[in-house]
C-alpha cells in the first residue's frame, strides 16, 4: 500500500488547527473583577475594621472559586495569602492615611487589583469644656494635640440689633434674627473687636474662657490639611461628623447693611489672625460648605457703608 503523504499532511495541520483553536480558548479567558469596602473609612487607632470582597465577580467562574488576598498598609507587602474567604479584619496601630489593596485571582490565574483610602487618627476623645464665668459647658472634642470647643461660644449679655456692641468691658453678643430662643443656630454672634475685646493685646484670648483661646493659623493648618486627606470633607466636620465638630452647612449670622437687614450668612467662625491695620478691622475667618477653608474677611468696623458681621466663634486649646 502507498503512503499518501497528502492525507498525513492534512491530518498534522488539523492537529495544529484543533491545538491553535484550544490555545486561542485559553488566551481568551477575562480576568476578574476586584472591588470592596470597608466598614469604616474614618476610624481610630482602636477600631477593627471589616474588609468586604463580596463583590468581587468573573466572567467564567463563580465567586466561590476566586481567590483574594489583602495589602492592609498599602506599601506592596501581602498581609494575607490567598483565600476564598472574602471578609477580613484589621486594626491599624498608628495613624495616618493608608491605602489598602485587594487583589483577586480566578481558576486561570488571571487577577486584578483594586485599592481604596482609610483615614486612621489617634483615639478619639470627647468631654466638655465648663466656663467658669458663667457655669455654661460646652461639648469638646480632641483632634490631634487640639481640643476644640463642638459648640459656639454663648457667653455675655445680649443686645438686640441694631443696637451696636461697645467698647465698655461688657461683652455683648446677638443672636440670629434676634430670637434668644432660636435653636438651629445656637450661640452668641460677636463682632471682631467684640471677639478681640478692642485690643490687639488680648489676643490671642480675646473673649475665651481662662486656657482657652481664639483658633491660631497653626492649629487651623493641622485641621485643613487633614481634612484634605477625606472626601467629603463633612464626614469628619459636618453633623454627626468622625470628629464631632458638628458644623452645620449653614450657620446664623448678623449682619447689615445701611439700612440694618438682617442676613443670612454662609457658616463662618472667627479666628485669632489678624491681618494689616488693626484699626481696619480686617481678621481672617474660618468658613465651612461641604469642606474647611481659611478665609480673609475685610469687615469694615466703621463705615456703614460696607458690610458689618458678627460671626460666631469656637474657642480652642492646645495640649500641652
Amino acid at each position: 500500500m502507498q503512503f499518501d503523504h497528502r492525507y498525513c499532511n492534512r491530518l498534522i495541520f488539523g492537529w495544529i488547527f484543533l491545538l491553535m483553536i484550544f490555545a486561542s480558548c485559553e488566551e481568551s479567558n477575562l480576568p476578574p473583577v476586584a472591588k470592596f469596602k470597608i466598614s469604616a473609612y474614618l476610624a481610630d487607632t482602636v477600631s477593627v475594621l471589616e474588609f468586604d470582597a463580596t463583590a468581587v465577580t468573573d466572567p467564567e467562574d463563580q465567586q466561590l472559586a476566586l481567590f483574594v488576598r489583602w495589602d492592609f498598609q498599602g506599601d506592596s507587602k501581602w498581609d494575607t495569602d490567598y483565600s476564598n474567604q472574602k471578609l477580613a479584619a484589621f486594626r491599624y496601630d498608628k495613624k495616618g492615611l493608608f491605602h489598602p489593596i485587594l487583589e483577586v485571582k480566578d481558576q486561570d490565574g488571571a487577577t486584578d487589583t483594586t485599592s481604596l483610602e482609610v483615614l486612621i487618627t489617634d483615639i478619639m476623645k470627647v468631654s466638655q469644656m465648663l466656663d467658669a464665668r458663667d457655669g455654661r459647658s460646652y461639648k469638646i472634642t480632641l483632634i490631634e494635640d487640639v481640643w476644640w470647643m463642638s459648640e459656639n461660644l454663648d457667653y455675655g449679655t445680649w443686645i438686640k440689633a441694631p443696637q451696636g456692641q461697645e467698647n465698655n468691658r461688657i461683652v455683648e453678643k446677638y443672636y440670629y434674627n434676634n430670637d434668644s430662643a432660636q435653636t438651629e443656630y445656637k450661640g452668641g454672634l460677636y463682632t471682631w473687636k467684640e471677639v478681640s475685646g478692642w485690643a490687639k493685646a488680648n489676643l490671642p484670648q480675646g473673649i475665651c474662657p481662662e486656657g482657652w483661646q481664639l483658633p491660631d493659623g497653626i492649629a487651623l493648618a493641622k485641621l485643613i490639611n487633614l481634612g484634605h486627606l477625606v472626601s467629603p470633607q463633612r464626614r469628619l466636620y459636618g453633623p454627626g461628623g468622625f470628629w464631632n465638630l458638628d458644623l452645620p452647612v449653614q450657620g446664623g449670622s448678623y449682619g447689615w447693611y445701611q439700612n440694618y437687614k438682617f442676613s443670612m450668612g454662609i457658616s463662618r467662625w472667627w479666628t485669632g489672625e489678624c491681618s494689616g491695620d488693626y484699626s481696619n478691622n480686617t481678621p481672617y475667618a474660618i468658613e465651612y460648605y461641604d469642606y474647611l477653608n481659611l478665609t480673609y474677611s475685610n469687615y469694615d468696623g466703621e463705615a456703614t457703608n460696607y458690610y458689618m458681621a458678627a460671626l460666631p466663634v469656637r474657642c480652642i486649646k492646645k495640649v500641652q
